[in-house]
């Protein structure tokens, strides 16, 4: 085989790898966590899902501020299959690899204190990057 034609070959390859990856993303306003060891969730859903049909989480990465919260509260990113916790207010999983990119996620939040005032979350941020 010629030199052209393999570099013709690899150059599909590697094109037609770059269009079968990709990420969506989306936002929402978060929970006020005011009753402890009630867990809140918040869903994030993909939009246009019907075009993700078939592709599979590679990674997800994540965002959100909270207020000061005395006593703590525990957080968690699901998927319809499983959960991962968070332990910071930003970061990264692939935990969820090759979960269905087009099922939705969602945050829990569970309050861990009676102590303090509610504590507010804030700007809820996620990237799923999927193949």
């Amino acid at each position: 085989m010629k030199l052209r034609t393999m570099v013709a070959l690899v150059g599909m390859l590697v094109v037609a790898d770059a269009h079968a990856s990709g990420s969506w993303s989306q936002q929402a306003p978060g929970p006020r966590l005011v009753i402890p060891g009630r867990t809140v969730e918040t869903p994030l859903a993909p939009p246009g899902a019907a075009s993700l049909s078939g592709r599979q989480v590679t990674r997800v990465r994540w965002r959100f501020d909270h207020d000061a919260a005395p006593g703590g509260f525990a957080a968690s990113l699901c998927h319809q299959e499983a959960c991962v916790e968070v332990v910071h207010p930003f970061g990264w999983t692939d935990a969820l690899y090759g979960k269905p990119a087009d099922g939705d996620l969602r945050f829990r939040f569970r309050r861990l204190s009676p102590q303090g005032p509610p504590i507010q979350i804030r700007h809820l941020r996620i990237i799923v990057d999927y193949r």
